[in-house]
């Protein structure tokens, strides 16, 4: 994911990059593991870089997917794609619950 802020103070509009790295656990084990735990294994996953323009993201972008072995790779591919259905079916069970 990505995102540019304008920094009025500066005239500079700084990229950020952050991934968050998936990493299959199973149900009994996330529910044995309490917050700060999930937190500080989550923490150890993040891979996050500020770059000045969008070319250097792009680029920091692409050495960071391309270090990754395909198994990496397509868990990423999967946990986003279940990430977006989690989002549409939200969205839908939102729409039928309105009133109006």
């Amino acid at each position: 994911m990505s995102g540019g802020r304008n920094f009025p103070q500066s005239g500079r509009t700084v990229f950020c990059f952050f991934i968050i790295i998936p990493v299959p656990v199973t149900k009994s084990k996330e529910k044995d593991m309490e917050l700060s735990q999930r937190s500080e294994e989550r923490r150890k996953r993040i891979a996050v870089n500020r770059a000045p323009d969008f070319k250097s993201a792009e680029d920091w972008d692409l050495d960071f997917w391309q270090s990754q072995t395909p198994q990496q790779r397509l868990s990423a591919l999967a946990a986003i794609r279940k990430d977006i259905l989690k989002v549409r079916k939200a969205r839908t069970d939102s729409r039928e619950n309105q009133i109006w």
